[in-house]
């Protein structure tokens, strides 16, 4: 009885039936347990699955430090003397890697845990805040800090 009425409701109205079956092709058509829908992926491509259906990939682009700190860095500091920021030559050799990593996330976070160093450069620069850079990894932050490291040697 039920496929009776579905099939007149289907057959009054042919548009309809176009877009149902339209719709049942793109559903089977979208299948992510299908193998093939992934074996063609690069393979340092990660896999993120939306709603277990439909497979997306995202690939994250290796930066150099070069790139990193000409992208993030250099419109407050250089490597060699003062701009709105200090100079970061040799800094790696003042601060750890774990120090620097921690300010470069969140600078007023490492101050307000009474950390010397980092207040009494806040102060002497004028107060003036670090931009937080939560958007780079820990793997991109330490890049820029080699590539500061190796500029600082030349």
């Amino acid at each position: 009885m039920a496929f009776a009425l579905l099939f007149l409701f289907f057959l009054i109205n042919p548009m309809r039936t176009i877009l149902f079956l339209s719709t049942l092709l793109f559903l089977g058509a979208c299948n992510a347990a299908n193998p093939q829908a992934t074996e063609n992926l690069a393979a340092d491509s990660n896999i993120a699955v939306v709603d277990n259906s439909i497979p997306i990939r995202t690939i994250r682009v290796q930066k150099s430090g070069e790139d990193l700190f000409e992208g993030n860095c250099t419109s407050c500091h250089r490597i060699e003397g003062d701009l709105t920021g200090p100079a970061l030559k040799g800094v790696t050799e003042r601060r750890s890697r774990e120090w620097l990593l921690a300010f470069t996330i969140n600078s007023q976070g490492v101050i307000a845990s009474g950390d010397e160093y980092a207040t009494a450069l806040y102060n002497k620069w004028g107060k003036a805040a670090m931009t937080p850079f939560t958007h780079l990894d820990s793997a991109e932050i330490m890049l820029i800090y080699d590539y500061i490291e190796a500029e600082s040697e030349k």
